[in-house]
């Protein structure tokens, strides 16, 4: 019995995805690090159309992939007090993100994406152990 199951992508899972770190210690007190992470094209609807080809590829409607920097301090003030200060995505490309799209009457496009991502955001932190 045919129960007319189709093909479907899975959803907001990047095949690939990764990070590198670099860090400098210039003394014992001081860390500088730098990172950049990758997240490769992922889809954001199951639907995948029959006809196949690029059709077939835009019907998942793709995220096109992203590359973010960030970067920061840690600084060993004591030995039981620890202060870091960073900045994720330092380049705003988050936001930027775009998905491929067929719905513009079957013209291929990109589009906003539903749910932007955060962009570049600052942030500091206190480690103090006692």
């Amino acid at each position: 019995m045919d129960y007319g199951y189709s093909k479907v992508w899975a959803t907001y899972q990047p095949e690939w995805e990764g990070n590198l770190r670099l860090t400098y210690h210039p003394d014992k007190r001081l860390m500088i690090f730098g990172e950049a992470h990758y997240t490769d094209e992922y889809f954001t609807s199951y639907n995948k159309d029959n006809r196949g080809g690029e059709y077939a590829y835009l019907s998942g409607k793709p995220v096109e992939s992203l590359v973010v920097i960030n970067g920061g301090i840690k600084w060993n003030i004591k030995k039981n007090l620890l202060l870091t200060f960073g900045c994720n995505d330092i380049f705003n490309k988050g936001p930027e993100q775009k998905v491929r799209s067929n719905t513009a009457y079957t013209v291929p496009g990109y589009i906003n994406v539903e749910f932007p991502l955060q962009g570049r955001t600052y942030y500091a932190t206190i480690k103090y152990e006692f």
